[in-house]
């Protein structure tokens, strides 16, 4: 005597290769499982009068019968080996289900394609421990958990991530993250295990490369002071401000690197601005233009703070700008000034027009 036993199983989320079990070793009792109770059955999803093969596709295990979207087997269909692997990997899709197993059935009016699912616990509490530092503790408040209705992997891996880069935003260097999942028999807990370390200050911050732009005034402009917060924001913010600066120098091609060296248990952070300050650009001509303008004999006072041929500066500019307005609003006249300059090709000579519409 001979029977055929079919079964496919994948568990924990791995799609392991797909196999049928053939067993075909005289003296034994068919192997396919007896069929349960009508009670116990399960969610009917699809079914069909035929002579052999499946008759009904139930699955079990699932709380309504929207389970059924997710299956494509249909009784009686000679591709059932391909669309159970199918439809096995579409369970998985979802989420929902830690395990998956396809049986056959057998009763007297023949066989059922089961689908035994067993659910994902859901998730129960996410929480973040361990920052002391009311700094770190505001950093890691700031961060969106987003979580699933289960626990994912990737989840996991992402909001991990999302902490850290808070953590070393807010200048702590040496810090870590750990994810720890707490599993219950129906909800699973998260828990994300924050290791600080110290807040890494300002010990010193230094400005190389300078030659035309001098130092002291730079340095009052700039955020970060030894013993202040290494933020990395306010890093930045003096990088930008730098550059800013270096243009009342005339150093409208200058570029800056910067280097941070943090000690080795990230306490401390030494700051290096590396300037590449580049020719220095002087003033060319100087004029206004625009369809708002006054007799041009009212400019002539206020253009010649912007001297050909010294050295070119925003702040100058910026200067000559606000006395521009200040002049068509006394004349009751307003007006929109805007600079605009122009560097002539091959040189380093800065060319300003003022454009001057009506308000």
């Amino acid at each position: 005597m001979s029977a055929t036993h079919h079964l496919v199983r994948l568990s924990l989320g791995v799609l392991s290769s797909f196999v049928w079990v053939a067993c075909q070793r005289p003296g034994l009792a068919p192997p396919d499982r007896p069929s349960l109770a009508a009670p116990e059955r399960g969610i009917v999803c699809s079914s069909a009068a035929t002579s052999g093969g499946v008759k009904r596709v139930i699955v079990r295990g699932a709380s309504d019968a929207s389970v059924c979207a997710t299956v494509r087997t249909v009784p009686g269909r000679d591709d059932e080996a391909l669309t159970v692997r199918g439809d096995i990997e579409g369970f998985f899709a979802t989420g929902a289900y830690a395990d998956v197993v396809a049986v056959r059935e057998r009763d007297e009016a023949g066989v059922d394609l089961v689908f035994e699912l067993a659910a994902r616990a859901r998730m129960g509490s996410v929480s973040v421990v361990g920052s002391s530092d009311p700094a770190a503790k505001d950093a890691v408040a700031a961060v969106e958990l987003d979580p699933p209705r289960h626990v994912d992997p990737a989840w996991l891996r992402l909001i991990q991530r999302r902490l850290e880069v808070a953590l070393r935003e807010a200048a702590f260097a040496r810090s870590s993250v750990q994810s720890v999942v707490e599993r219950g028999e129906h909800n699973d807990n998260v828990r994300f295990v924050i290791a600080e370390g110290p807040r890494a200050l300002v010990s010193r911050v230094s400005i190389a490369g300078l030659r035309a732009a001098a130092e002291a005034p730079l340095r009052q402009q700039m955020y970060l002071r030894p013993g202040a917060p290494a933020l990395a924001t306010l890093v930045e913010k003096d990088k930008v401000a730098l550059g800013v600066l270096l243009y009342d120098y005339g150093l409208l091609a200058s570029t800056i690197e910067t280097e941070v060296a943090t000690s080795e248990d990230g306490a401390r952070v030494e700051l290096t601005f590396h300037v590449s300050e580049g020719p220095v650009h002087r003033v060319g001509k100087v004029g206004v233009e625009g369809g708002g303008q006054l007799d041009g004999r009212l400019y002539a006072p206020i253009l010649k703070t912007l001297a050909s041929g010294a050295t070119f500066s925003r702040a100058e500019v910026l200067a000559v700008e606000g006395k521009l307005e200040a002049l068509h609003a006394d004349a009751k006249a307003p007006a929109i000034v805007q600079p605009k300059l122009h560097v002539l090709p091959g040189t380093q000579v800065v060319d300003v027009a003022f454009e001057i519409n009506p308000r």
